[in-house]
């Protein structure tokens, strides 16, 4: 990781362990009906891999710009990234789950949508916003104590 240099080299790494667990998944289980099912868990994982690994400090801020941020129906459900219309035009639900993201192709305009979002609040407010930051919205984190992700998943409020 890091020897990654841009978004595109990011989604080609993830691309090639999803397509790993897809091969597992289908020989133990059979078809899978969803990109996201996959790619979520993956985004999830690199994501907390970049954030709190000691190994990648000195190129963490490099990697935050290019980390995909996981999709399922807390950010889906989130009015702040998404408008009605912007995923009605994707066929998406915002009350549907993680698996409700059937094709590569509407997960990349969702991803396209959420960058473009986070780029209007870094503009907004004058300072760098990182579509991955959305993720503090999940489960309300930005209220949660802790010092990293594990710790603001718990329920504990401030």
């Amino acid at each position: 990781m890091k020897n990654i240099n841009s978004e595109k080299e990011l989604d080609d790494f993830e691309d090639v362990i999803c397509s790993d667990i897809r091969k597992i998944f289908i020989e133990t289980q059979g078809r899978i009906d969803s990109y996201n099912k996959i790619r979520k868990p993956v985004d999830l994982y690199i994501e907390n891999i970049v954030c709190m690994s000691q190994e990648l400090s000195e190129v963490r801020n490099k990697l935050v710009e290019f980390l995909f941020l996981p999709l399922d129906s807390q950010i889906l459900g989130s009015y702040c990234i998404f408008s009605d219309s912007q995923l009605r035009a994707l066929g998406v639900r915002r009350s549907g789950g993680f698996g409700n993201i059937v094709s590569r192709n509407t997960y990349f305009e969702l991803q396209k949508i959420i960058k473009s979002r986070a780029k209007e609040i870094s503009n907004e407010l004058s300072i760098k916003f990182d579509r991955i930051y959305f993720d503090l919205l999940w489960n309300e984190r930005f209220l949660k104590k802790g010092n990293n992700l594990f710790e603001t998943s718990f329920k504990q409020d401030i």
